[in-house]
């Protein structure tokens, strides 16, 4: 123990009262800082609101004079961010910043940061082929129109009154659908964007924003401090029912215009026997190994390893636009299964075995899933096909597709993701979870030899060509199961 030195009568005596003193005061001191920081962890630090943007009220007309079609366009006076359901506690812009970073979640969480940011949920708000038709949705139906969309596609921007067509978005507006969104929803009242967003659990310290991306200043590591000290409330913080359960992905995988269900991944999950087993949404889709509801270990802090985890994986039906692009190929392949038997013809049997929802579900306006046979005789002449692109990169409307079209109040198909015309469904040929579904081609005598190749294409040709602008050609068709045999 270090000796002190006290002064007396002209003198130096050794003593070693003062350390002693010092240690005592240093212990009660942490003690009394431990016991202070649970005062500072509840203290709420509410935001200043910020003020509404000169478009944001702007109503719904259009250049034209055209107003919103169908039983969506009631404006709900008291719901800031009508025609979007979604709320927050202080129904109130949130000032730029308000959400804290995924970077900053990172810092501390860097393995399941890394997952998240190859998803689709990551990229969201930025998506080109979004941006395309939402631009298309505001031109038609005037820029407040698109907060409905915004809702799911842009919550940060939404709830910082940034979501328009001319306005600026901040860079904190563009995470899409981040993790400080997800973990701040304190309930779901439904489909269509309907959830509650809680600012007040970002922002729990007297002291500044424990998790900003910041400087370092002396308020946020002293913030840092007190999550440290109290790892526990932090969990509590951002976990919920709502994130155990998958009952904060209802409000957005459930989506309805006109009363007519465009994506209804959630409904259809509930009617599935996996809801039944209770596999829920993160049982599936935030797994490495894609196994329903196999714990895996992994590092949920960066340095603490946990038995079982949630990886964010978040796999789903982008073959082009998600950064997990390649991944989730291989996900939908893991989730059907081809089968060919000459029986009557030859017969096709295609089933959904691994998906606790529809092939294709989500965008299944867009998404197509759908079997190109090609049968060939002797000299190895092709004598009979189906599903095969025509000049145009289109699917003959003889061939056997697994997709949904969606049709106007004339009863024409919708071409270009515009879903706020929908009236009605015309057709629905998905395959719902544990469906198996058989198709009989009727080929040729002379066949000798029979190729099928079941396809998957994110967006049909005239979309590509319609609101992407491009050659139907660049966009990329995947192979998902083939099948070679002979007669």
């Amino acid at each position: 123990m270090f000796s002190g030195r006290l002064l007396q009568g002209g003198g130096v005596k050794k003593t070693r009262i003062l350390p002693v003193v010092v240690l005592l005061s240093m212990f009660f001191l942490g003690a009394g800082a431990f016991v202070f920081s649970d005062l500072l962890l509840v203290a709420p630090k509410p935001f200043a609101p910020r003020d509404l943007p000169a478009f944001y009220t702007g109503g719904f007309a259009r250049g034209s004079g055209g107003q919103l079609e169908g039983s969506w366009d009631t404006f709900d006076s008291s719901n800031l961010f009508s025609p979007s359901q979604a709320r927050n506690t202080q129904n109130a812009l949130m000032p730029d910043g308000a959400f804290v970073s995924p970077q900053a979640c990172g810092q501390c969480h860097q393995s399941v940061h890394d997952e998240w940011q190859l998803s689709a949920h990551a990229i969201s708000a930025t998506d080109t082929w979004y941006l395309k038709v939402k631009e298309l949705f505001a031109v038609e139906q005037g820029e407040a129109s698109v907060r409905l969309c915004a809702g799911c596609h842009a919550p940060v921007a939404l709830m910082q009154g940034e979501v328009g067509l001319y306005n600026k978005e901040s860079t904190s507006s563009q995470a899409g659908v981040s993790c400080g969104f997800c973990h701040t929803i304190s309930a779901v009242h439904g489909g269509n964007g309907a959830y509650t967003f809680d600012p007040g659990r970002l922002r729990r310290h007297v002291f500044g924003d424990y998790l900003k991306n910041s400087n370092k200043s002396l308020g946020d590591l002293t913030s840092q401090w007190l999550v440290n000290t109290r790892p526990a409330w932090h969990q509590a913080e951002m976990q919920s029912e709502l994130h155990s359960s998958g009952k904060g992905c209802q409000a957005c995988h459930s989506f309805s215009i006109n009363g007519v269900a465009i994506q209804n991944t959630w409904q259809e999950w509930q009617d599935s026997s996996f809801a039944r087993q209770g596999v829920t949404c993160q049982g599936c889709h935030f797994t490495k190994n894609g196994i329903p509801n196999v714990a895996e270990s992994g590092e949920v802090v960066s340095g603490v390893m946990k038995q079982s985890l949630y990886f964010h994986s978040l796999g789903g039906g982008s073959t082009v636009q998600a950064p997990r692009a390649e991944k989730n190929k291989l996900t939908i392949r893991e989730a059907v299964k081809l089968e060919v038997r000459f029986q009557q013809g030859l017969e096709v049997i295609v089933k959904n075995v691994g998906a606790g929802h529809h092939i294709p579900t989500g965008v299944s306006d867009l998404r197509q899933m759908w079997l190109e046979v090609l049968a060939f005789d002797a000299s190895n002449k092709v004598v009979f096909q189906s599903g095969v692109l025509d000049n145009q990169q289109a699917i003959p409307k003889d061939a056997v597709v697994f997709h949904q079209v969606l049709a106007d109040k004339t009863g024409q198909p919708l071409t270009r993701h515009d879903i706020w015309r929908v009236k009605s469904i015309l057709t629905d040929t998905r395959l719902a979870a544990g469906e198996a579904r058989s198709s009989i081609f009727q080929i040729p005598a002379n066949t000798q030899r029979v190729t099928v190749r079941l396809l998957w294409r994110d967006v049909p040709s005239q979309f590509a060509q319609q609101v992407l602008k491009t050659s139907a050609s660049s966009i990329p068709i995947t192979v998902l199961r083939s099948w070679e045999g002979s007669r």
